[in-house]
């Protein structure tokens, strides 16, 4: 609805109605088959675009972007190298998995200028929120990890790649903590154990810096 009303409000405006929620309801709601790419969404204004993230494809995407360059750095070392680099072999899936999601909402082309992001509920929606910072910290071990063998296998186009990604990181927390950029609204029922729930999401998002002007609840009548 906040979409449809964007796009009929502004229709020089690009938007784009994201669902990051596993479990899709946004195909049913729009009556469109959607998926991982843009489409349009017949009869509604020109400027708007509907998809629905798929998680697997964003990490398999973030997989192979990344996987050939970090293997022929771990590669390089393993070759009669005198570093155990088992440990920091181990933490690369943990990135990779950090970034899919990250990257996907960054690099989606072509740009859009309105995103509206239809989350999963709470406990997912607070890590999808809380990942730029988390995945910032990856990405600074894995430079970190990088310049701790740069001696024998140099830095190498992996390092440019992540310091790319963590500026990009940075401006997404940027963003998102910009209440003239980025505002969230809870979504709750009128019951009492939501209500707590509501609470306790309000509280986290505050301690995020995310701004909400809003709290909308489903389901109220009146009587």
């Amino acid at each position: 609805a906040t979409a449809l009303a964007l796009a009929r409000e502004r229709p020089a405006a690009r938007v784009l109605a994201l669902s990051a929620d596993p479990a899709h309801s946004l195909a049913d709601v729009l009556d469109v088959p959607l998926g991982d790419d843009e489409r349009a969404v017949p009869g509604a204004p020109a400027g708007l675009n509907a998809r629905e993230l798929d998680a697997d494809a964003a990490l398999a995407r973030t997989r192979q972007r990344y996987r050939r360059a970090v293997e022929e750095t771990f590669d390089a070392l393993l070759r009669g190298s005198r570093f155990d680099v088992a440990y920091d072999r181990q933490a690369l899936d943990e990135v990779f998995a950090v970034l899919s999601v990250v990257e996907a909402l960054l690099e989606r082309r072509p740009v859009v200028d309105i995103v509206v992001l239809d989350t999963a509920p709470t406990g997912h929606a607070l890590r999808l929120l809380e990942m730029p910072a988390t995945a910032l910290a990856w990405v600074h071990a894995l430079l970190a990890i990088l310049l701790k063998y740069r001696e024998v296998i140099g830095l190498g186009e992996v390092a440019a790649e992540l310091l790319a990604v963590a500026r990009r990181l940075r401006e997404l927390r940027t963003l998102l903590a910009d209440a003239a950029r980025a505002r969230v609204v809870a979504v709750t029922h009128a019951a009492a154990l939501p209500r707590y729930e509501t609470d306790r999401l309000l509280a986290r998002l505050g301690r995020l810096h995310l701004a909400v002007p809003a709290v909308l609840v489903n389901g109220l009548t009146s009587g």
